[in-house]
């Protein structure tokens, strides 16, 4: 029996950039439908999918050194494990081969 999902085991995402929650997204079939102080607000493309699914906040890169970035980019992955109906290390770590995308691709 798999029990590796009772792994509770902080998960380091620390290598987690905008860039590379945008680039996700996108293949995801996800699109930004607004930009605020707080962050992107990223949505299904489907109107169906987009009712059963959660919207994802991106943060701004230039708000790394402020409170609550890190919160926002650890929400962010939560909701990609939800979406993907994946355990959070694997989302961490698909995340990070986007580690060098560039951020300021604004697709």
């Amino acid at each position: 029996m798999d029990t590796s999902y009772l792994d509770k085991r902080p998960v380091d995402i620390s290598r987690v950039t905008p860039a590379a929650l945008r680039a996700q997204l996108r293949e995801l079939s996800f699109e930004k439908t607004a930009s605020a102080r707080s962050g992107e607000t990223w949505v299904h493309t489907d109107a169906d999918e987009a009712a059963t699914l959660p919207a994802v906040l991106v943060p701004h890169e230039a708000d790394k050194d402020i409170s609550g970035y890190w919160e926002t980019i650890d929400s962010a992955t939560q909701r990609l494990c939800f979406i993907q109906g994946d355990f959070h290390k694997d989302v961490v770590a698909r995340l990070e081969k986007y580690a060098g995308v560039d951020s300021t691709d604004k697709r």
